[in-house]
């Protein structure tokens, strides 16, 4: 993002997810949830950032805050035998004092972890800024749109799609319902958790770089300090559910681990590697003079399958993403037509879906979507991110292997319901084996 606030226009289609932006048609609003230049490789990196990782902004746009949980502070700054002249003051003093570095937030943060007293204070503020953006987009019909810079400065289009066919099908575009207009950059909307997120990753930085003026904070504290100022309503000890209210379909946070099977060859295409198609071409050469015995040594491993849990918000990002105007680079992926765009969303505690549903008629899509974006995380990292590096001769092979787990084998044909015109929705997942409805009767 430039210094006007508008971000640059991408120079050759939309980077995801970069160039892209989360929005809320019903409540006529968007946020920018992603680094401005972040890429395929930012998305699925080996140590997770934090809007990546915990995603704090995902949380506050769709998750329902426990009631059941009391805050308990993480993060204790060493106490001094007495207390500074500054820990004396009253919270009115106190108060002024924030105000005037408030336009900082650096220094707010820095004020904060100087002090026990001071750092329970900022953590009250922020935590009393943040409530005003809890669950600002619970229910609402979300999806993270490419835009597409228009001749004005900092003014993009957008076409977003809404009530559609399911991803990944043969119905005509006439069957969707579109949405073009036209969006400011300076009306995106940055919540409190966004702030302090961004806030946090920069001081982390500073202190990792032990930058003057910065003292160096061990990896358990950052955690701590990370812990204090996110989730105090959405505990990690429980299991949540990620859940698409509009097509009844679930994932569960214990189960955001893909199976270890689906790197086998077995269940995925053999892929031929470099020196293996090398060896076949030498091979007539190879065995001349040498008694038929082969000179070459065995083909290099393929790299392993990433097996790592994935995230709320990497799983999110891609089934909701939607673009008319893709990175060629990102083209061979084949994960820009999210089946999950324009639908409604919220995460609640497994306990609560369990309470107020019936489960009949809800499925568990964890192990579908986790293969899905798993599959897509191995050609990411195998491509460094880049398919027009990828190999002709495997070009082929990495189109079949990342139709087989993005189609979701196991869903039925789009239907029309009995909804408003216009209106549609996928048919209840059958039963294959792969995905199996909750407790079915």
């Amino acid at each position: 993002m430039n210094s006007s606030g508008s971000r640059d226009p991408p120079a050759q289609g939309l980077n995801f997810p970069g160039s892209f932006f989360l929005l809320s048609n019903e409540a006529d609003e968007f946020q920018c949830p992603t680094p401005r230049h972040a890429g395929l490789l930012q998305m699925f990196p080996k140590e997770h950032h934090l809007w990546i990782g915990s995603a704090p902004w995902l949380w506050t746009t769709i998750a329902r805050p426990v009631t059941d949980e009391v805050f308990s502070q993480s993060y204790l700054p060493k106490r001094s035998k007495t207390l500074a002249s500054i820990e004396k003051l009253p919270n009115e003093l106190l108060d002024q004092i924030l105000t005037y570095i408030q336009d900082d937030k650096k220094d707010v943060l820095a004020w904060g972890l100087s002090s026990h007293f001071i750092w329970s204070y900022v953590l009250g503020l922020i935590h009393k800024e943040q409530e005003q953006f809890t669950s600002m987009w619970t229910g609402k019909e979300l999806g993270f749109y490419g835009y597409i810079p228009t001749s004005d400065e900092g003014v993009f289009q957008c076409r977003s799609v809404w009530d559609r066919r399911p991803a990944v099908t043969n119905a005509p575009d006439f069957l969707e319902t579109y949405n073009v207009d036209e969006r400011k950059m300076s009306d995106v909307i940055q919540s409190s958790v966004q702030r302090w997120s961004e806030v946090f990753d920069i001081i982390k930085f500073f202190s990792r770089s032990a930058a003057a003026g910065w003292v160096k904070i061990s990896e358990a504290d950052w955690k701590n300090i990370e812990h204090d100022l996110f989730f105090d309503k959405y505990p990690q000890d429980r299991v949540w559910v990620l859940r698409n209210l509009t097509t009844s379909e679930f994932i569960r946070s214990d189960k955001l681990q893909p199976s270890a099977r689906k790197s086998s060859e077995h269940v995925r295409p053999k892929l031929p590697s470099k020196s293996s198609t090398l060896s076949r071409m030498l091979k007539p050469f190879s065995s001349r003079g040498t008694g038929g015995k082969e000179l070459l040594a065995n083909p290099e491993p393929v790299e392993p399958f990433d097996t790592s849990p994935l995230t709320f918000a990497q799983i999110f990002l891609v089934l909701t993403c939607h673009s008319d105007l893709p990175s060629h680079h990102e083209i061979i992926f084949g994960f820009h037509d999210g089946r999950w765009r324009g639908h409604g969303f919220d995460i609640v505690p497994l306990k609560t879906h369990t309470a107020e549903t019936n489960e009949s008629s809800w499925a568990d899509v964890s192990e579908l979507a986790v293969d899905d974006v798993a599959n897509l995380r191995y050609w990411v990292q195998r491509l460094n991110g880049d398919g027009d590096s990828c190999l002709k001769s495997l070009r082929p092979h990495v189109e079949a292997d990342r139709n087989m787990y993005h189609n979701w084998e196991g869903l039925e044909a789009p239907l029309l319901v009995n909804r408003p015109k216009g209106k549609w929705m996928l048919k209840r997942p059958m039963e294959t084996g792969i995905l199996m409805l909750a407790n079915k009767p």
